[in-house]
């Protein structure tokens, strides 16, 4: 058994919601006895315990877009569920850190928008594709969608989670280990080593994380000018994604750019101070040969228009890089057998997959931040009904069924569009056809794109 600690204020509450796993708590100044029917205790400044297993109704793995967005949710629907982030916050990951306009619903939801506002969110009105000097302008429609770093969004919904009611941990590694029955109706697994049980689990931990009781890829790393490491996976990755921030770079505020490359893209745009996030994906044997840096100089020279971007600017962040970024699958639910003898075995039954754990759509479309955010809501939504009694499978399958209504039609439309931003060839003779229909560019927008409700 482990020993925490624990302040007065928080021991109450932790006594009923680990009513069935405490065995001892004890004190150098005061002792409590516990029982079912009543506690007693005297004022402290902390208590040291001992616990058996913790135990949850909804278990959330991953404190990322999707993981604090299904967390508030459910918390303010009153459900018993746990947070657990692997990393520690504040810290930037590879992302565009482009919120599309229909996210502002979802923030509104969560109660953070004001909060993200006021930490230097900024509008966005304009998407500009820019190809071999040709360009085209996308407006982005009635409602701006908004730019701002993960480093300063995500501790900003991790504690919208906690406020909630979520008890939230950081640093907390989570390692699956058997479901309770056939059925997918309970699991067990670890954290830190310490056992907990959950009725349900919502695995939102990103792409590389699939719900097995040892994880094997490395996926994400902030690599100081390192090539991305190898990926593990049987499958190798084809493309890959690096991130940095950059001052002095020219351009303006409240436009989200797109440059197309051989192989890739590379969006930016400014978030908060005078940062501007670039964020690029690229074909993954590019990488294997060269660091982020000197990657990042000769796609400046052979990009005339990037380059004009980065005359005057400064590096502030080392490059992040992930790896294993693949669009081909798309898995909502696990589906894989309970654990047998190899620890290595999924155990995804009945698990709802939200954010990338559950799929990767193109982001030259800059919708997966508002997908992150909706399907944590959706999941929210699925796992809520089953702890009112709808039985597991049914509620994986309702959950399937929502995200599958809800995702499919975008991801199909930026599948289609994915080739043509890989090949320059194709991309500039399209770009001036595209200022000429501007019709055409409303209906790209929208079905790249979520309601707005």
């Amino acid at each position: 058994m482990k020993e925490f600690k624990i302040h007065h204020f928080e021991l109450l509450h932790f006594l009923w919601r680990n009513r069935f796993g405490l065995s001892e708590l004890a004190s150098s100044h005061w002792k409590i006895s516990y029982s079912t029917k009543n506690v007693t205790f005297c004022a402290a400044r902390g208590v040291h315990f001992r616990v058996n297993q913790f135990s949850c109704e909804v278990a959330i793995v991953g404190g990322g877009l999707s993981g604090c967005a299904a967390a508030s949710e459910l918390a303010r629907a009153g459900v018993d569920v746990a947070l657990f982030e692997a990393g520690q916050l504040p810290r930037h990951r590879v992302c565009g850190e482009f919120l599309s306009p229909e996210s502002r619903a979802t923030l509104s939801r969560i109660g953070v928008v004001d909060d993200i506002e006021a930490a230097g969110a900024r509008d966005v009105k304009l998407a500009r594709f820019c190809c071999q000097n040709q360009s085209a302008d996308f407006d982005l429609g009635d409602a701006s969608g908004l730019a701002i770093s993960r480093f300063t969004l995500d501790p900003i919904l991790f504690e919208a989670a906690k406020n909630a009611g979520a008890r939230a941990f950081l640093g907390a590694k989570t390692r699956f280990l058997q479901t309770e029955s056939e059925k997918g109706d309970g699991f067990r697994f670890e954290v830190n080593g310490q056992s907990w049980r959950a009725r349900a689990v919502i695995l939102a931990a990103g792409r590389a994380q699939s719900p097995r009781a040892e994880p094997t890829n490395r996926v994400e790393s902030t690599n100081n000018g390192r090539a991305p490491q190898k990926m593990e996976a049987k499958n190798k990755a084809r493309f890959c994604g690096l991130k940095a921030h950059f001052s002095g770079v020219d351009l303006g505020v409240g436009t989200v750019e797109m440059h197309l490359f051989r192989g890739g893209y590379c969006g930016l745009v400014r978030v908060e101070g005078e940062a501007t996030n670039a964020c690029l994906m690229t074909d993954y044997a590019r990488l294997q040969k060269t660091s982020p840096a000197a990657f990042w100089d000769e796609l400046l020279a052979q990009n005339p228009q990037l380059r004009a971007r980065f005359t005057s600017a400064t590096r502030l962040t080392p490059w992040c890089s992930t790896g294993n970024v693949s669009f081909e699958k798309f898995r909502p639910v696990g589906t894989s057998k309970p654990q047998n003898k190899s620890t290595q075995d999924e155990i995804a039954r009945g698990i709802l997959c939200a954010g990338d754990a559950a799929g990767y759509i193109h982001p030259l479309t800059g919708d997966g931040m508002a997908m992150a955010l909706r399907a944590g809501e959706l999941a929210a939504t699925c796992a809520r009904l089953q702890m009112r009694g709808l039985d597991a499978g049914e509620a994986a399958r309702l959950y399937q069924a929502a995200w599958e209504r809800e995702f499919t039609p975008r991801l199909k439309l930026a599948a289609q569009l994915h080739p043509l931003a890989l090949r320059p060839e194709w991309a500039r003779p399209v770009l001036p056809w595209l200022r000429c229909f501007p019709a055409l560019r409303r209906a790209l927008v929208r079905g790249t794109r979520g309601s707005e409700n």
